[in-house]
């Protein structure tokens, strides 16, 4: 590196620059003896006859082209030997190559930009892929729920551990009905032990929920070290609400399984599991199955058949005709009284003037069309032309007897 002051500004500056960062002022440095239009090495710098850098006396020969005057007037010093300035060659001076320039020039134009552009590439590919796996934990964790009308459904709440009063009020502003029991337990008194309905099954408006409370602990003199069985209550053909407080009563957990079509009347109880009498621990659960109602009967498949009739008469039955798969229909054409049958057009062909018409082992949908008429008045016979009878033929009196004699 060549240090030299700036003949404009007077600061240091690396001679190879070309220009000084301080003032932009632009430099080409020439040798001793050497004009404007000598060759100038590849750093712009320019050397001595054996190939050597110059020395600091020598940078009195440096021309300064400075970029804001617009004629780029060329200053030239001299050395002290020197009585006049050499001679001004016509062509503009090259320009001085920094090494910075020249490293963009072998990479062709303003540089190579690839590798920012795929820093941008890249920096957007992570963005987006953390926005995708924020989006998906997000869903999966339960943050976006797009189901409106699972929100609006009331689920049994975790009970179990809050006091009676809360428990009680929180089911009640859900619309829920309250029952509770008290039992002896190892957990504060006032406490909820117990719930009918598990955590997390969707409640009715008006359904009914047995809270278990604790009392508190047993008294010395109620505590027995034998375990506490209880009989299950016969639920059978009663409400779900009936069962369960009967159940719970008894000191067990009534569950109500899915609902099935049964003879039995729509909401009542038509199976429970263990059956009445069974002996169970206390808390143990009782599945109860509720009947939803007969099953209804399947709709046969059906085809319709389009009736429709004429002035002049009916055809029974009219209208549109549903007739099961298989099945036969029967119709019946009656003309009105001076009209008669002109013709029956079944699925548009004409079959004639006929008085009744059968499908027989319907597979499909038809129409059937009677059209009348006015009867025909039957012509009367001409009356034939009476033949004149011939006169009577004249005869000759009888002569009378004796004449003749």
């Amino acid at each position: 590196m060549r240090m030299i002051n700036c003949k404009k500004c007077g600061k240091s500056m690396d001679a190879d620059l070309g220009m000084c960062p301080n003032c932009g002022a632009m430099y080409y440095i020439l040798s001793d003896g050497e004009t404007p239009d000598s060759p100038q090495t590849d750093n712009g710098a320019a050397f001595s006859e054996n190939q050597q850098p110059l020395d600091n006396d020598d940078l009195f020969n440096t021309r300064v082209l400075n970029p804001q005057q617009t004629d780029e007037t060329q200053v030239f010093k001299t050395t002290p030997q020197q009585t006049a300035p050499p001679p001004v060659h016509k062509s503009a001076p090259p320009r001085p190559v920094s090494s910075a320039h020249r490293q963009e020039s072998r990479h062709g134009g303003g540089g190579d930009k690839r590798p920012n552009s795929l820093k941008k590439q890249l920096a957007v590919a992570a963005v987006a892929l953390i926005a995708l796996l924020t989006l998906v934990i997000s869903i999966m964790s339960g943050l976006f729920n797009f189901n409106k009308n699972e929100d609006q459904i009331n689920r049994m709440p975790q009970l179990v551990g809050q006091t009676d009063a809360t428990a009680v009020m929180l089911l009640e502003s859900m619309g829920i009905k309250v029952e509770t029991m008290l039992e002896r337990d190892e957990t504060l008194e006032g406490t909820v032990i117990r719930q009918s309905v598990k955590e997390g099954k969707k409640l009715k408006d008006g359904e009914l929920v047995i809270l278990t409370i604790s009392k508190g602990p047993e008294d010395k003199g109620e505590s027995s070290t034998e375990t506490e069985y209880v009989t299950v209550p016969n639920v059978l053909s009663k409400t779900y609400e009936q069962a369960l407080k009967e159940i719970t009563q008894a000191g067990l957990v009534a569950t109500r399984a899915e609902d099935i079509f049964s003879p039995v009347n729509q909401g009542r109880v038509v199976s429970q599991n263990p059956l009445e009498g069974a002996k169970l621990q206390k808390g143990d659960i009782v599945t109860v199955t509720v009947s939803k109602g007969e099953e209804p009967s399947p709709s046969p498949a059906g085809h319709t058949i389009t009736v429709t009739a004429g002035i002049g008469g009916s055809i029974s039955p009219k209208g549109l005709i549903i007739v099961e798969e298989g099945k036969d229909q029967t119709f019946t054409i009656t003309p009105d009284s001076g009209y008669e049958i002109r013709e029956l057009k079944v699925d548009g062909t004409s079959i004639g003037a006929v008085s009744t018409y059968t499908f027989t082992k319907v597979t499909g949908d038809h129409t059937i069309y009677a059209v009348f008429q006015l009867k025909k008045e039957p012509t009367p016979a001409p009356t034939p032309t009476p033949t004149p009878a011939p006169p009577p033929t004249p005869t000759s009196p009888p002569e009378p007897e004796g004449q003749g004699e």
